[in-house]
């Protein structure tokens, strides 16, 4: 189909059949992004009627556009997602803060099209949520109305489930995780009759195997939890809870280092958090042994184990190691891969990760959170499911992590004191912009500056600025005229 694909804000570039489009012969004929267009670029097919756009409603600078047949004064509406155009829209929003002596300030609405006749299109208002400065807004407004890749639903097939044999019930079991986390898919635990440590993985390929993918991950927003999967499947199903017999798919490292995976069935027998784990760590046999042997492991894949959130993230990363190499001669086998200072990817070829220093990698350890680790589960299991867009998966992948930076910078733009000097630490280069991570404010930092590369790291204006190393650095804030919603966090170098 050939569909209209506005590029940047404002209809400042367009592409058609993929070719550049004048923006001007796009705004006359009254296209939206997505439509589907003549050759001669008029309209052919539009969703327009059906949209829900959200975006600010523009009170505070007393501009009016006239009036609609009902006498209701039209105001500047600015859609968040910036593929859409500006439209007007009337709104008695402003006359009831007037009359209600509430402070005058724009607002959160989500509008519906109605017309475009003129320069500009009309829409109406389907629902108000409220004033720009109250934070929550801010959330909901992200998380409902901020561009994600389109949603791809997978045609499934639907088999009988095949009960593991193998069941696990005579030794303690641990997940360990962070406060009030609910939908739980990895455990740790150690076999003191065999010596073996045991990894052990939510099995949840077979029980979704007729379920049609939403999302390709869980979103965790601050005010609420979206899973990639029904709730009940995520929290209830297929979590590990303490004290339920679930089905996982376990690797065991033996004392000898060989690898063995299987399907089996375990029963958790504490859901810990961090600081939980972090406290009986020196007390807990099981624990200590845990902690003892990641700090040994980790050396493997050059990793220091500090804490219990290290060694869980090493018993993780070493599960997808194992999985992958293990899997790696299936034909349609998907690899995590990242060469340096770019961003890791899903690809159907095996390319390494060179910043852990693996010559095979893959997703395998949150198939109830992440689309990639279910698929995996199944390649595992022989299990039979459609091709995988990984272009898709990777875009939507970006445009998550996007969006969490984005509530990032919502708080961290209301705490920041702009010209103030922070502690950074300087984290990575990826795809040319310099990557810093601020704790005081809990927010990534990324900029794009003129640099020359050293060895593990960089150079700017003479002085160097090494990977993993703190740096005492000004901040300020300024406005970001791509975005209505947000300033730009920029260090002074």
């Amino acid at each position: 189909m050939n569909k209209l694909n506005i590029l940047k804000p404002n209809y400042n570039e367009c592409e058609f059949n993929n070719r550049a489009i004048d923006p001007q012969i796009i705004i006359k004929n009254k296209c939206f992004h997505n439509d589907i267009l003549n050759d001669d670029l008029t309209v052919k097919e539009s969703l327009r009627d059906t949209f829900l756009i959200g975006g600010v409603i523009k009170f505070k600078n007393n501009y009016t556009f006239g009036n609609n047949d009902k006498g209701q004064e039209l105001y500047e509406f600015q859609p968040i997602n910036w593929h859409y155009p500006k439209f007007l829209v009337p709104s008695n929003i402003k006359k009831n803060m007037i009359k209600n002596k509430e402070k005058v300030i724009d607002h959160f609405v989500v509008i519906k099209f109605k017309e475009w006749k003129t320069k500009i299109p009309i829409g109406y208002i389907d629902r108000d949520i409220g004033p720009v400065d109250n934070i929550i807004n801010q959330y909901e407004i992200l998380f409902n109305y901020y561009p994600l890749m389109p949603i791809i639903k997978e045609k499934t097939i639907s088999i009988k489930y095949n009960e593991p044999t193998n069941i696990t019930l005579d030794h303690e079991i641990f997940s360990i995780d962070p406060i009030g986390c609910i939908d739980i898919d990895d455990a740790l635990s150690y076999d003191f009759i065999k010596n073996r440590i045991g990894i052990h993985i939510a099995d949840v390929a077979e029980i979704l195997n007729s379920y049609n993918h939403k999302r390709y991950s869980t979103v965790y927003a601050p005010h609420k939890i979206v899973h990639m999967i029904p709730d009940d499947i995520a929290t209830k199903m297929a979590s590990l809870k303490e004290g339920e017999i679930k089905n996982v798919i376990t690797c065991w490292i033996n004392k000898d280092n060989s690898i063995e995976f299987e399907c089996n069935k375990i029963k958790v027998t504490k859901n810990m958090t961090y600081d939980e784990a972090e406290i009986l760590k020196k007390s807990n046999n099981i624990l200590k042994i845990l902690f003892e042997k990641s700090i040994e492991l980790g050396k493997t894949i050059n990793m220091q184990v500090l804490d219990t959130h290290k060694m869980v993230e090493v018993y993780m990363i070493l599960y997808n190691k194992y999985i992958t190499e293990l899997l790696s001669t299936k034909k349609n086998m998907i690899y995590r891969n990242q060469k340096l200072f770019k961003k890791a990817i899903y690809e159907n070829k095996c390319n390494g990760h060179e910043s852990l220093g693996l010559t095979h990698y893959t997703h395998a350890t949150s198939p109830i959170r992440r689309y990639v680790d279910w698929i995996i589960q199944k390649i595992f299991k022989n299990i039979q499911f459609d091709e995988v867009n990984l272009d898709n998966i990777n875009e939507y992948e970006k445009d998550i992590k996007k969006l969490s930076r984005m509530w990032d910078y919502l708080k961290a733009s209301k705490d920041i004191i702009s010209g103030s000097e922070y502690e950074i630490v300087f984290r990575e280069v990826q795809d040319n912009r310099l990557v810093f991570w601020c704790e005081k404010l809990n927010i990534q930092i990324s900029n794009k500056i003129g640099y020359n590369l050293i060895d593990n790291g960089i150079q700017i204006n003479d002085k160097e600025y090494i990977i993993g190393e703190k740096y005492n650095m000004k901040l300020y804030l300024i406005d970001d005229k791509k975005n209505i919603l947000f300033y730009k966090i920029l260090i002074q170098f």
